[in-house]
């Protein structure tokens, strides 16, 4: 079910109670003033009965009590209340037309002025509107009631009003005296059929959570489908009939000519509705389809990631078990394995030192080897030589890259007052090489003192630069921006901070991917880096209680925004 559509339906409820209630009024005014105008739409037409006229209003105030029912017991017994009313007042008149009484209940009100109106037919309830204030009565009673089976029954008797003020609005659009009354009796009035059909829509549209409303308020196929062809199939082809029927009383064509017309329009329009909506959902069950393969392949992968941390568990147990073993047979190497034990519960320990140490040895044999024996070495033997070098670089720099990741929690310095134009000289002190090595320019503006950790701020404004120097176009030097403008979040001062660049820029919808760690949109081979750099500036600026986010178009550039409290918790501005 779409919220939207249940809070549209809900005003729509409000506004047609609201519209009943003020056509009873105006037309009981009309009555009690005189003003024909008000009694009836257009001279000549029959004017509303002024018991009519109370049942609306009683019908739009249940309406407007049932959206408002849950504030209690005495507001809900009081729309039951009304609802009874209103299907007593059309069945007292059923009941005068049975009996052929000569008094009945819609002579209560302004009987002396009922004898004359519409010529020599003095004004009554007309039958069918008496039948339909009974089932709208019924309907307003049972409200969100439901059978056993499912069924709604204010709906089903929503739907025969319906079709019953249908009849009189079809009548009078194309001229079907047949339609708007029974026999001998008065017809109903036009106002009175426009005034049924608002309040039908009103009920439906206050229960949208069962029966047939669920599946037109619902986000399904079925849903979209029923709200968009269900209006178009009932209003096109009364519009379309009415003026086939104006088109052929103004001479204009002949019944044939009408009759061909109003086919050809038909089926033009129904195709156009069909069409759209069936390329709609085509589209939507495309889509459907490309996320749920995307959830296999996601699945698949975790799958297979659990598996390898699996395996990776058992080899470590089984390291662990190894070292135990060692230990016991070895006594001599009792406090070597005690320390290397203890290695293996710090991350960041293994990361700087185990790891980093025998990948140096690599690089630095690596080198020599390629120095003082590298002529001697054929072509394949060079190839895999360089091979080994690349790979060993790029392990040591990830290396690097996680230890600087994971030392924002771990080495994170208290806050203090920062002042980051401070910080971006700083800053470009340490990039003034690369900037001139790229034939770059970073123009920095005027830029907060922040509450922050400096040595984060430093690294924060260094990697969104850096980024920015490195994603350049390949034909266009780099130009890099950096300023700032106060924010207010709820009355918490809040800085925000810009890094615009003219660079390669990239699809937003990737916006999430480029702050996840070791997502890269480019390959190594183009753009360098271990896709962790912009993992670390989230980590930071989620430390410090702000936001970071980006705006960006293929080819016309990026603009990162940081959002940051500009003062220490508990402090005013100065």
């Amino acid at each position: 079910m779409m919220p939207k559509i249940v809070t549209r339906l809900t005003v729509v409820s409000m506004a047609a109670g609201t519209a009943s209630v003020a056509v009873g009024c105006l037309v009981l005014c009309g009555w009690a003033l005189d003003i024909e105008r008000l009694k009836q739409v257009a001279p000549g037409l029959v004017a509303m009965d002024p018991m009519t006229a109370v049942a609306f209003i009683l019908a739009g105030l249940a309406l407007l009590l049932v959206r408002v029912q849950q504030r209690g017991p005495t507001t809900r017994r009081l729309a039951q209340l009304f609802a009874v009313s209103i299907a007593v007042i059309g069945l007292s008149k059923l009941g005068s037309i049975v009996f052929a009484a000569t008094t009945g209940v819609d002579q209560l009100l302004f009987s002396a002025k009922l004898g004359g109106v519409a010529g020599a037919v003095p004004n009554r309830m007309a039958p069918n509107t008496a039948l339909n204030f009974v089932l709208v009565g019924l309907a307003l009673l049972f409200g969100d009631r439901s059978t056993r089976s499912g069924y709604w029954p204010a709906q089903w008797l929503v739907f025969t009003a319906g079709t019953m003020t249908m009849l009189p609005l079809i009548g009078y659009a194309y001229g079907i005296t047949s339609f708007i009354g029974i026999g001998s009796f008065i017809p109903m009035a036009v106002h009175t059929a426009v005034t049924f059909l608002i309040i039908e829509l009103g009920i439906l549209a206050a229960c949208p959570r069962g029966g047939f409303m669920t599946m037109f308020t619902s986000d399904t196929s079925g849903g979209i489908i029923a709200r968009r062809l269900l209006p178009t199939a009932i209003m096109v082809p009364m519009a379309l009939g009415w003026l086939r029927l104006a088109g052929e009383d103004a001479g204009l064509y002949s019944a044939e000519l009408g009759a061909a017309l109003l086919t050809t329009a038909t089926i033009i329009i129904f195709t156009i509705m069909i069409a759209g909506n069936a390329n709609q959902l085509y589209r939507g069950d495309a889509e459907l389809r490309r996320t749920e393969q995307a959830l296999r392949i996601a699945k698949d992968t975790a799958e297979t990631a659990n598996r390898a941390l699996t395996r990776a568990i058992d080899d470590l147990q089984e390291q662990i078990a190894e070292r135990q073993r060692v230990e016991q047979e070895l006594q001599t190497f009792a406090t070597a394995l005690e320390r290397s034990n203890g290695e293996l519960q710090n991350f960041a320990s293994v990361a700087s030192h185990d790891l980093q140490e025998p990948l140096r040895k690599i690089i630095v044999f690596g080198d020599r080897l390629a120095t003082k024996a590298g002529d001697a070495l054929n072509a394949e033997g060079r190839d895999y030589l360089a091979r080994m070098q690349a790979s060993a670089n790029r392990m040591q720099t990830l290396i690097n890259d996680l230890m600087t990741f994971s030392r924002v929690s771990t080495r994170a310095q208290p806050f203090e007052r920062v002042d980051l134009a401070v910080v971006a000289r700083d800053v470009l002190c340490d990039l003034e090489v690369r900037i001139e090595q790229v034939g770059g320019h970073v123009e920095v503006g005027s830029l907060p003192i922040v509450a922050a950790d400096p040595t984060q701020m430093r690294q924060l404004l260094q990697n969104l630069i850096g980024n920015a120097l490195k994603f350049r176009k390949p034909d266009q030097p780099p130009r890099v921006k950096v300023s700032s403008a106060p924010m207010n979040n709820d009355g918490a001062a809040m800085a925000q901070i810009a890094v615009e660049d003219n660079g390669i820029g990239f699809d937003e919808k990737y916006l999430d991917r480029i702050f996840a760690i070791f997502q890269r949109l480019h390959g190594r081979t183009t753009y360098e880096g271990s896709g962790i750099g912009l993992a670390v500036c989230r980590k930071i600026v989620e430390r410090h209680g702000g936001t970071i986010t980006a705006r960006s178009r293929p080819g016309e550039g990026t603009t990162f925004i940081v959002t940051l409290p500009a003062r220490l918790p508990g402090t005013k501005e100065a």
